[in-house]
């Protein structure tokens, strides 16, 4: 199967139009992983926080048996955004592993893009000819 011109001249094209749709989709998903990371960090900091927060809860109850007092609420508080946290953290681990798959459709959206400015480029060049 021999190419024609116009044909070698779109293949070369569409292999250049590679380049810069592997950059910038790793752009997206550096840029995306990089900020997913920081928000796994401070909530991993604060599930810690207040993981020592229920510790500490747990040893103020064997001492107090019963006592309704300002700790109680503070406990129960920290308790629930212990659970928040958790399920924080596994959001951001499942969007982690959504963004590696995010990567191969900005590759094929931006080539695609790239190929139809060409292509868009090409008619209009062989219209203004005319």
């Amino acid at each position: 199967m021999t190419l024609t011109g116009v044909q070698k001249k779109w293949l070369l094209f569409f292999v250049c139009t590679l380049v810069p749709a592997y950059w910038f989709a790793n752009w997206r998903h550096d840029a995306t992983l990089t900020s997913l990371e920081d928000k796994l960090k401070r909530e991993e900091a604060l599930h810690l926080s207040t993981e020592k927060l229920i510790k500490n809860c747990a040893l103020n109850v064997e001492k107090d048996q019963g006592s309704f007092d300002a700790n109680r609420q503070i406990c129960e508080q920290g308790n629930k955004t212990h659970q928040r946290t958790a399920q924080q953290i596994e959001a951001l681990n499942q969007e982690k592993v959504t963004n590696d798959s995010r990567w191969y459709q900005n590759f094929g959206i931006f080539a695609g893009l790239l190929n139809i400015v060409g292509f868009l480029a090409f008619r209009s060049k062989r219209i203004l000819q005319e």
